[in-house]
């Protein structure tokens, strides 16, 4: 889950930026993340699925964090006068940690970072120091996490999914690690709260948008029908009208994510 904003410009006042996490922690994390609306004019921006589920931390008053499920649907939201930290966790680190994301599909609640051994007096210290941030949030979580063992169950399927979707069926994957494809099914929809093939088809989805923010591309897809259907499912309009309403589709573009 990250804002996107629907403006055909960005306002100049508005931040945001993406973090890629130590090489380390990269199986479970996809990347750190800092949104800034500063000021009382309210900004209205969309959240499209990605995959990924966060963490996200804001800064105003008190002090307020949420965990999010993954998203399967598009959500505008309006925002001003907001700091915003995010961590961006892939499904595998749900073979690590219990977390309660497949009782969260498209919906959030509060979190206590010092679940994940973080102090948020640490998070609003550092929020204007990017670099220092991002070192904070990799070693801390390196701490939480330990020696963690990739070769897990849970985090051994998504690695499996996300790195043979766009050539290969779940069941060619099944079949491969002796495995059904309801065995998948099961374990996909037992830790996310979705089906394998709607995870499948966001996948996908992203992909599309990953390709110079255009979606002339139908990776996966058997054809262009597939493509705008799924596309429709996952946003509620079509390719097209997706692309003409000028959405800042954020969270795919390349060249916000610093290493």
């Amino acid at each position: 889950m990250v804002p996107s904003q629907n403006r055909p410009s960005m306002n100049k006042k508005v931040m945001y930026h993406q973090f890629l996490p130590k090489t380390d922690l990269r199986t479970f994390i996809h990347c750190y993340w800092v949104y800034r609306v500063p000021g009382q004019h309210p900004h209205e921006f969309n959240i499209l699925p990605d995959g990924y589920f966060d963490v996200i931390t804001f800064l105003q008053g008190n002090g307020n964090t949420i965990l999010t499920g993954i998203w399967t649907k598009a959500l505008s939201l309006t925002f001003a006068n907001t700091t915003a930290v995010g961590i961006q966790f892939k499904p595998q680190f749900l073979g690590i940690r219990h977390l309660s994301v497949n009782s969260m599909v498209d919906s959030s609640s509060s979190f206590n970072l010092r679940d994940l051994s973080i102090d948020i007096n640490e998070i609003s210290r550092l929020a204007e120091n990017e670099q220092s941030l991002v070192a904070y949030l990799d070693q801390s979580l390196a701490r939480n996490m330990g020696n963690p063992d990739e070769n897990n169950p849970t985090t051994s399927i998504f690695n499996m999914i996300d790195s043979r979707y766009l050539d290969y069926t779940l069941k060619d994957m099944g079949e491969e690690w002796g495995l059904s494809a309801k065995t998948i099914y099961r374990m996909v929809k037992k830790t996310i709260g979705i089906s394998s093939k709607t995870y499948v088809d966001i996948l996908k989805f992203r992909e599309s948008l990953i390709q110079k923010n255009t979606m002339e591309t139908y990776s996966g897809f058997y054809d262009q029908s597939h493509f705008i259907k799924t596309v429709k499912y996952l946003t509620g309009q079509t390719p097209e009208k997706l692309l003409h309403d000028r959405v800042r589709i954020l969270q795919y573009r390349k060249d916000l994510l610093v290493e």
